[in-house]
């Protein structure tokens, strides 16, 4: 059992039901239409021009020349909105055990709104090597730039993600327009945005909006100058049903006023999967909000959802769950399957956990002994605003909000560094410092690299076995960030 500190936030039980409540009709609206998002005729892009490593050309290729069956399938895990206790037994359910084919743990997106967000928690999951970017602060569509760097500065300042790592960004309700993104663009701190939903049969890998979208834009407005050189975008494929219909962008959506069974979705996920495995090999992304997954609310999702990632690792040895800004790096320097093994970037930084460790307030038991910041952590409350939180960065005069994403503070914590720490250290947020922690260096390596190995047409549970899994100490660690 992992003790968390004893500070750590704990939500009146109302409090806790009013926001899962709040959150699930906010998410009732968001990315679960069924509008028919396809191929922009407008659209031209000279790759004879637009080159990497700051432009690319939609198209539904791998890069580098590769053929399809010659890479590793991607998955692409993201998660909407605030965290805090109530959802992380429910995120941790999912993400928290399983390894790709290189060894490294699976590694997820969060697109975190910071409204009702507990800071130490989403701390905990960027130093489990899961990427972390940004949603607004009041989950705003369409929203104004202050909206936009104001949850990047908080995020920076209060759950200790350097602000070289916060590279993307989702509109929330997927609702964007040209002003919107012309926000985000002259933030000048973004690497990408993920809100465009198209199609699901549409073969499309991310691409640069140099020469503007290559969809057709349907849950916002695309008009007047949409080019924004050097910005990826990141589509968001429908899942498709089995009969050819869409079904959402988000969240599998039942067709009738029955929730879905813990089977019908994973049914759904493995037809969507298949079809990316069997085909162009682009990146299946499966877009969810933690929420209706809760106990209370729908609980098969999570079964469905933990039985689908264990589906796609155990009977196909070439897919990798990877988060975004992963992606990307890829796409910047890709591999073939046996390539990808030692790729940087599908690389990871093992959390610093070792019995020689000191214990600092990183959101790791850093010692090994399942104890988590104990006396480190501090907790945050703002009756008067609704707010509770808790971080390892000191609490300050007034919750983070639109108009002060960084209110004074009488704290002595030190905030982290821009970029991080680097040759793998860890920041002390009470020293002030990076200090140096021993972190394992054992991994499992794949010995079964050869393409397309799983049964690229099994039902579920008729899958070929995983391949054998050998332990190998390596001498060195692949690092995507510290």
């Amino acid at each position: 059992m992992v003790l968390f500190a004893s500070s750590m936030r704990k939500y009146p039980v109302s409090l806790a039901i009013a926001w899962a409540l709040a959150l699930e009709s906010v998410l009732a609206q968001e990315g679960t239409g069924t509008a028919v998002a396809g191929t922009n005729p407008n659209y031209s892009c000279d790759p004879t021009v637009c080159v990497l490593p700051k432009c690319y050309c939609a198209n539904g290729s791998p890069p580098g020349g590769l053929s399809p069956r010659s890479i590793p399938q991607f998955i692409t895990l993201t998660f909407d909105d605030a965290v805090d206790s109530v959802l992380e037994p429910v995120i941790q359910s999912m993400i928290d055990g399983p390894l790709n084919p290189n060894g490294c743990p699976i590694s997820s997106t969060f697109f975190v709104s910071t409204q009702w967000n507990d800071y130490w928690a989403v701390q905990r999951l960027y130093s489990k090597g899961h990427e972390i970017a940004t949603h607004t602060m009041n989950h705003i569509g369409s929203p104004p730039i202050e909206e936009i760097v104001g949850a990047q500065t908080a995020l920076n300042r209060y759950a200790g993600v350097p602000k070289s790592k916060l590279l993307g960004f989702r509109h929330p309700y997927l609702l964007y327009s040209t002003q919107s993104f012309q926000n985000l663009a002259s933030a000048g701190t973004f690497l990408y945005e993920s809100s465009m939903s198209m199609d699901g049969s549409i073969n499309l890998w991310p691409y640069t909006l140099d020469n503007g979208p290559a969809i057709s834009c349907v849950t916002g407005d695309c008009s007047g100058n949409f080019k924004f050189p050097g910005l990826w975008s990141l589509p968001m494929a429908n899942l498709n049903n089995q009969d050819g219909s869409i079904n959402t962008s988000m969240d599998p959506m039942a067709n009738s006023t029955s929730p879905l069974t813990s089977d019908e979705i994973l049914a759904l996920l493995q037809y969507n999967f298949l079809s990316h495995y069997n085909g162009q090999r682009t990146p299946m992304g499966l877009f969810i909000h933690a929420t209706p997954a809760l106990p209370a609310i729908e609980p098969q999702r999570l079964v469905a959802y933990v039985a689908f990632i264990q589906w796609t690792l155990q009977n196909y040895p070439d897919v990798y769950w990877i988060n975004n800004q992963q992606l990307l790096a890829w796409m910047q320097s890709p591999s073939d399957i046996a390539g990808s093994l030692k790729n940087p970037a599908l690389g990871c930084l093992f959390p610093a956990r070792d019995p020689s460790n000191v214990e600092i307030c990183d959101g790791i038991d850093n010692k090994g002994d399942g104890n988590i910041d104990v006396g480190l952590v501090e907790s945050c409350q703002y009756p008067d605003q609704n707010a509770y939180f808790s971080s390892c960065f000191g609490c300050p005069s007034k919750a983070p909000n639109v108009s002060d994403a960084n209110p004074a503070t009488s704290s002595t914590r030190f905030p982290i560094p821009d970029a991080g720490c680097p040759n793998a250290g860890t920041w002390d947020p009470v020293a002030g410092q990076c200090v140096s922690l021993a972190r394992p260096i054992i991994v499992r390596a794949a010995v079964s690299t050869s393409p397309g190995s799983g049964n690229s047409s099994s039902a579920p549970g008729s899958g070929s076995s995983s391949s054998t899994i050998a332990m190998a100490v390596l001498g060195h660690l692949f690092l995507v960030g510290c």
